[in-house]
């Protein structure tokens, strides 16, 4: 009987460990499988960006072309009418410019602001669009791959739809951070008679506000 137990055992003993190889086995097959599976993936999902950006490309040289042919056939037209000189108010856009948006208007329109997946691409352009600015302005503290940027700095820079309200920004945040605001009292406000109407309509609606003193 004792031999028989022992046995017996011993026997479910192997069986355990069979079982047990056979899990393992069966698990790193799995992974493997997994891993193979994503590895596609990645692969067909690189395949289909990088036809995406050949296509974007391809509708970029279109546009240009298109849009220089325009501007040649316009232009001689205006050559012999005026000359434009209203830069100030609107440009045409530079070919770059336009180049590097492309994607953006037609193939990863999502907002940036947006949590799914539609948002993540133009929200990484958008922080990408802040290191570059940060570059320019700081280039021996800033790296544009991100090791040494900050975030409070990135935040900093603020895209605005217009000049209008970069200006509307500008004054607001002037008028709000000087010591006088802070400690309840108005502040002063030094204009001239040749401010654009963006400057002078905003501080005309903020001096009614009671907001601050012009001078």
């Amino acid at each position: 009987m004792t031999l028989l137990a022992l046995s017996t055992n011993a026997q479910n003993g192997t069986t355990r460990i069979t079982n047990t190889i056979t899990i393992a086995a069966t698990t790193i097959s799995s992974i493997i499988i997994i891993h193979s599976i994503a590895q596609k993936i990645r692969d067909k999902r690189s395949q289909k960006l990088k036809h995406t950006l050949e296509n974007d490309e391809t509708k970029y040289n279109d546009l240009l072309l298109a849009v220089q042919d325009d501007d040649e056939d316009v232009n001689s037209k205006r050559e012999s009418k005026c000359i434009y000189l209203d830069y100030n108010g609107t440009t045409p856009i530079y070919p770059p410019v336009f180049k590097s948006m492309i994607p953006y208007l037609s193939q990863h329109f999502g907002n940036p602001s947006s949590g799914h997946a539609y948002g993540t691409i133009p929200r990484m352009a958008v922080q990408s669009a802040r290191r570059s600015i940060l570059k320019l302005l700081f280039p021996d503290s800033v790296d544009l791959n991100g090791c040494k940027s900050d975030a409070n700095a990135e935040a900093s820079i603020v895209f605005t739809g217009c000049g209008s309200e970069a200006d509307n920004l500008a004054i607001h945040l002037a008028i709000h951070s000087t010591n006088e605001m802070r400690q309840g009292k108005k502040g002063h406000v030094v204009t001239s008679n040749v401010e654009h109407p963006a400057i002078s309509e905003c501080l005309k609606a903020l001096e009614a506000r009671g907001e601050y003193q012009r001078i």
